[in-house]
């Protein structure tokens, strides 16, 4: 395996304050993208490094529509998936209750809270995000 470029935490965390998000929501997506499976943590390199769109579909929901017809950011919708993918039901229940309306900070304190139970608060890691590959 050879490891790639690793994504530099301080370009994502630009990123996700620059699409509204506070220094913890950032720091807390962070945390979570560093925990997503494998697949999905290489296609997120390829999207935020390279500028490639993704061809993922996961449980009949494409990344394309998470960002175009909901308005996620890219790391909302790989978040999302990755939770999708995780717990089906509970995703997509979330998914049926909420508007397009109100997803935003709403939607991402759902998903924190449900992915983030009983978990305690962790100290912020600076660490650039590494993707190894075959």
């Amino acid at each position: 395996m050879r490891q790639r470029e690793p994504i530099k935490y301080s370009d994502l965390r630009e990123y996700l304050l620059g699409k509204g998000l506070n220094e913890w929501e950032a720091m807390h997506s962070i945390g979570k993208l560093r925990k997503i499976d494998p697949d999905l943590k290489k296609a997120f390199y390829e999207c935020f490094n390279e500028g490639v769109e993704p061809d993922i579909t996961i449980s009949n929901i494409t990344y394309q529509e998470l960002v175009t017809k909901l308005n996620m950011n890219m790391v909302q919708a790989f978040l999302y998936l990755d939770w999708l993918r995780r717990e089906p039901e509970i995703a997509l229940d979330t998914m049926d209750r909420t508007t397009p309306m109100n997803l935003d900070e709403s939607f991402m304190e759902k998903t924190s809270q449900i992915t983030f139970e009983g978990e305690e608060k962790e100290e912020e890691d600076e660490s650039d995000l590494t993707i190894t590959s075959e």
